[in-house]
């Protein structure tokens, strides 16, 4: 099978969402298919790449349609948000089948300027996967005229590290990405950072690790309240994504952040935490929070997150009213004793992925 994947930002290995996706799975598929992948930068980790110059949102879907035509794909998918396949999914007694890959409805975000365009996309589409069955029925709901033919999860990828790695050996992989420590009042020195932040997780804190951009969809505000609400007892690794930050850093001596984080690293910080914290308002599947379990954090999220229960353990996740609810309930939590093994693997994504682009071929 030759299968198509296009999105602008597949380069970026710190961007979420769908793109994690398609980075995830990619390398399963290249087992037995041809991939070719689409994006507005250079993509160096894929093995048959074509790049498009534009990032205006019009001319790289026209520029791709033309060059879609061009590969003789069999397959070729794209999320919805942006619509990329758009022009393509319009033209008349083509050969190739478009799929799309939606979290959840872009309207979901305010970005009422790609609703348009996301709402033609699926009713266009020869296949639309969504990656729960909170996003299923949150497309359906939002758009009457698409019907979501599969639900696929998303994996998961552990960053469990054996007991032989001491806080101290984690540390000092992580220090040349911390992004802010003033805050802290740390030195500018690797040898004084690694003394304090050693000395600052030894005290005991229950160290909350936190994955996101500063934005209200996110939930920065309501982590600002519970920074406000906790005592020295707690501690927060931030994690800061790229793009929009809608409010200004947290201002606490208990809190750290980091940014620019490769892939290879990320288990370190999995390793000096106890607890993942999530204060999204939305996510369509929450892959991070699904990492976190994988690598045996227990996962703390806010009640409007129960599409988290699609994947993790009830032993494992913990939802919270408020601030103050969320504080009293980290204070009874026992942890996990050993790593949850019901989790969804990037494999079986891969796989589930194939064989619906197989039923849509066969129509």
């Amino acid at each position: 099978m030759l299968i198509g994947f296009s999105h602008k930002w597949l380069s970026d290995k710190i961007m979420g969402g769908v793109s994690r996706i398609y980075r995830e799975i990619i390398p399963f598929l290249e087992r037995d298919h041809d991939i070719v992948t689409f994006s507005a930068h250079q993509c160096s980790w894929s093995k048959n790449h074509i790049r498009l110059s534009t990032k205006n949102i019009n001319d790289y879907n026209h520029n791709l349609a033309k060059l879609i035509a061009q590969q003789n794909l069999d397959i070729a998918e794209c999320s919805s948000w942006e619509y990329e396949l758009l022009d393509f999914a319009k033209i008349k007694e083509k050969k190739t089948k478009v799929i799309v890959r939606t979290e959840f409805a872009c309207s979901e975000i305010n970005a009422l300027d790609l609703v348009q365009g996301e709402q033609s996309l699926l009713y266009h589409a020869d296949g639309c996967i969504a990656v729960s069955n909170f996003v299923k029925a949150n497309i359906q709901n939002t758009y009457s005229d698409v019907c979501v033919d599969k639900v696929i999860h998303n994996g998961s990828k552990s960053y469990h590290l054996s007991k032989c790695y001491s806080k101290e050996a984690c540390i000092n992989e992580i220090i040349p990405y911390i992004h802010d420590y003033s805050f802290g009042c740390f030195l500018d020195t690797h040898i004084s950072l690694l003394k304090q932040i050693t000395a600052w997780l030894n005290k005991k804190k229950k160290v909350f690790l936190w994955i996101g951009k500063m934005t209200y969809m996110k939930g920065f505000d309501v982590l600002t309240d519970i920074v406000e609400k906790s005592d020295n007892n707690y501690g927060f690794i931030i994690l800061l994504g790229h793009g929009l930050q809608q409010y200004p850093k947290i201002k606490n001596h208990n809190v750290l952040y980091f940014q620019d984080i490769p892939e290879e690293k990320m288990k370190y910080f999995y390793n000096i935490s106890k607890f993942y914290l999530t204060t999204s308002r939305i996510e369509g599947y929450g892959i991070a929070a699904i990492d976190a379990c994988a690598s045996g954090l227990n996962v703390l999220a806010p009640n409007e997150l129960k599409v988290l229960s699609e994947a993790i353990p009830e032993d494992s996740l913990t939802y919270f009213d408020n601030s103050t609810d969320l504080l009293n309930k980290v204070e009874i939590i026992q942890h996990q004793s050993i790593l949850p093994t019901s989790i969804p693997k990037w494999a079986d994504c891969a796989k589930k992925s194939i064989d619906f682009y197989s039923e849509v071929l066969s129509k």
